[in-house]
């Protein structure tokens, strides 16, 4: 028994379980800190939004009933002027606008907003005029009137009308006073900043479909103004937009610029507009960035101080366990022994005395084992001796390959029979060292055998039929019978095994067979045709001759006919297995072949008694192919058809075509072929025991020449058949004469 191995070193295991220990003690701690820290964090930050949400709707009332009440002193002044003596000398054309800028200068001390006065007649004259132009619009007239003016920079000026009455209430003109909307703004202004650097008030009026929105600010140039259309998606959901249509209330939204923003919008009654306190989100939660990271500091200190005790205690439950594992890893033949140092009183002390108990185990198992291993390797190699000298005794060739067709092994039979040294072979490719050729070395034309094993992982044979050769490096041919199986363990495939078969006597038999055929049939042709002649002179006196005579001349006619129609099947089959027969390709009108094959049909259903019919298109399909051989293909299949069908039935030809393929089917209503002798059809002189008991003069020769003529073509022949129901031979050929590799 060869050495143990040395054992293998602690630190080649992939981890320990103090590191174990320490890494789930971390992870725990990392993961209780985390959520704790983001529970805490979003806590904190829906707190602080909601703090701040109370402070937008605090300041967005207060802010309201402050210009609301600012609106209506300065409504009030205007009408308190109607009483003022300079207004009154004014109306009785004692005074003009010089007084009036006089009283606009001593108002505007206690009033700084007020920026002009216009005093109008009761026909809507100007009776005088001071300061900022007023104008008089047609609303005025009616009622007392007030509006606020929208410049390009946002809302200007706020105008105040008011009627004048004298003392019997008639009314005797109008005076318009024009304010600074500054002024009015400026409180608003000094209350949104105590929020943060981004809070800001804005207004918004609907006009002709669209919202004006209006930023003033202390800074001219942080002013702005704004047009959106109702009709654009997320106007509504602005607070500026739910302001001018009425609402009230308090929430998160999206402002007019797109920013994620905090705000309380409120209606301003007296004017219809709208007004939102609003201040960008980020800016209002800022304080949370600092909290955030205030706990991620103290986390982090948490996780390493978590990891340093883990360490420290994972180190001293793992200590017993380390020591027992290194007493482990020294177990091998010879130092079987582990003394018992552990006395913790816990499960490691109970693993320590069953490794001892076990390693007495070990020792006594490794002794039956070596003797048991001894023994198997005797009768592995007495039977790997065995089976190489049988490999190498047989006359069939063997050949293993890899998944990838790769040659790994061969048999000297394999190495004699390809003509090569078995060193050449193996590393090599099978499909290139089993060249396989047809007969005169043509290129078969079909995926080699070994490829469709190892693709579809099925055994392939080589057909009974087929003239396989291995053309061989010195160019030489080498008849074989070939069988590719796959090499498979349960569902894990290997490669496959080549097994070839030398059958070059076989095949010169086969040949010498055909050749004998041959010559038989011409030489028997001469005396056949000698009494065919006598025979058609003793026809011509058939008036002389008894009843008796007439009836031996008529049998021996009919025996001459089955004569040359057998003489002529062998010859046909014979230039077929040599491959004596090339087709002559032309390009015809398979329809119309088709056409000539429905009048013979006719013709021979008719003296049958039966019917005959053609489904077939009527234009012309060009097709290459040999029409000579294309014709026996179409008489054979027809002729069968005729001659297994009883009478009253019907005989089917069909025809159709597309791009590349045409197809032929002759379908009739016969005795149909047995199932178990479906797989012999196109054997050579085969005949279904049903149709040998109807037509004792077949030769078992037809559909093997018609199988035959048909590959030669190219194409393919396929049957379905159902006894006493009917057969259908369905044939397939390209339309381009070209046959497709299988």
């Amino acid at each position: 028994m060869p050495d143990a191995p040395a054992p293998s070193p602690l630190a080649a295991s992939r981890t320990s379980i103090l590191r174990r220990m320490v890494m789930q003690a971390a992870i725990l701690t990392t993961f209780i800190i985390v959520l704790f820290s983001t529970v805490s964090f979003i806590i904190a930050q829906r707190i602080l939004q909601e703090s701040v949400l109370t402070q937008l709707s605090s300041l967005a009332t207060a802010s309201e009933e402050g210009l609301e009440q600012t609106l209506s002193l300065a409504r009030e002044r205007a009408s308190l002027l109607s009483a003022n003596t300079e207004v009154k000398r004014v109306f009785a054309g004692q005074a003009g606008s010089a007084e009036l800028g006089r009283l606009l200068a001593v108002l505007q001390r206690d009033e700084p907003a007020l920026a002009g006065i216009e005093v109008y007649n009761a026909g809507t004259q100007i009776l005088g005029q001071a300061g900022e132009a007023v104008g008089l619009p047609a609303e005025a007239l009616r009622m007392p009137f007030h509006r606020p003016v929208i410049g390009k920079t946002g809302w200007q000026w706020y105008d105040a009308f008011t009627p004048v009455w004298d003392e019997q209430a008639n009314k005797i003109g109008i005076i318009a006073l024009r304010y600074r909307a500054t002024p009015f703004i400026e409180p608003l202004l000094r209350l949104a900043p105590a929020l943060g650097g981004s809070a800001r008030t804005i207004f918004g009026v609907e006009q002709s479909g669209r919202i004006i929105v209006m930023h003033p600010d202390r800074n001219a140039e942080q002013s702005y103004i704004l047009y959106v259309k109702t009709a654009d998606d997320g106007v509504a959901g602005m607070p500026i937009a739910r302001g001018v249509f009425g609402e009230e209330g308090v929430g998160r939204f999206y402002d007019e610029q797109g920013r994620d923003a905090l705000a309380a919008y409120r209606v301003l009654p007296s004017l219809g507009w709208g007004m939102a306190v609003q201040i960008d989100r980020d800016t209002a939660l800022q304080q949370t960035e600092s909290l955030a990271f205030s706990a991620a500091m103290l986390g982090a200190l948490l996780i390493l101080l978590s990891i340093a005790l883990a360490y420290l205690l994972s180190s001293e439950l793992t200590a017993p366990l380390r020591g027992l594992a290194r007493r482990v890893s020294e177990l091998r033949p010879g130092h079987w022994k582990i003394q018992q140092t552990v006395r913790t009183g816990d499960e490691v002390e109970m693993l320590e005395h069953q490794i001892a108990d076990m390693s007495v185990r070990l020792e006594q198992l490794y002794k039956n084992q070596e003797h048991e291993i001894t023994q198997r390797t005797a009768a592995l190699r007495k039977q790997y001796t065995l089976d190489r000298t049988i490999l190498d005794s047989i006359d069939q060739g063997v050949i293993t390959v890899d998944r990838k067709g790769m040659i790994m092994g061969v048999n000297p039979a394999a190495a004699r029979l390809l003509a090569r040294k078995k060193e050449t072979i193996i590393g090599t490719s099978a499909v290139k060292a089993l060249d396989l050729r047809g007969h005169r070395g043509t290129p078969l034309g079909i995926t080699h055998p070994l490829t469709t094993c190892l693709q579809k992982r099925r055994q392939v044979r080589s057909p009974a039929d087929a003239h396989w050769n291995i053309m061989r490096t010195d160019s030489t041919m080498l008849p074989v019978l070939l069988a590719v199986s796959p090499l498979t363990d349960g569902k894990t495939f290997f490669g496959a095994i080549i097994v070839l078969q030398d059958i070059t006597e076989e095949r010169r038999l086969d040949y010498l067979k055909s050749e004998f055929i041959t010559l038989a049939s011409h030489q028997l042709r001469t005396p056949l045709s000698a009494i065919r002649w006598y025979v058609e002179l003793f026809d011509e006196e058939k008036k002389t001759l008894t009843a008796d005579q007439r009836s031996y001349l008529k049998e021996i006619d009919h025996g001459l006919d089955r004569m040359v129609a057998l003489l002529t099947a062998l010859l046909h089959a014979s230039h077929l297995e040599g491959e004596g027969l090339r087709p002559e390709m032309q390009i015809i009108d398979a329809g119309a072949l088709v056409r000539e094959m429905e009048k013979d049909c006719e013709t021979m259903a008719g003296e049958a008694g039966l019917h005959c019919m053609l489904s077939a298109p009527r234009r012309k399909i060009m097709v290459k192919t040999d029409p000579t051989l294309l014709r026996i293909v179409l008489q054979n299949l027809v002729s069968n058809a005729v001659k297994y069908s009883r009478k009253g039935k019907r005989i089917s030809i069909g025809f159709s075509a597309n791009k590349s393929t045409i197809v032929f089917s002759v379908q009739d209503e016969g005795v149909g072929i047995p199932v178990a002798e479906q797989k012999r059809v196109f054997q050579r002189f085969f005949r279904a025991k049903n149709v040998r008991q109807m037509d004792t003069d077949g030769n078992g020769l037809g559909l093997y020449i018609t199988k035959s003529i048909v590959e030669r073509l190219g194409g393919t022949i396929e049957f379905k058949s159902r006894e006493n129901e009917g057969t259908t031979f369905t044939v397939t050929f390209p339309v381009n004469g070209k046959k497709k590799a299988a």
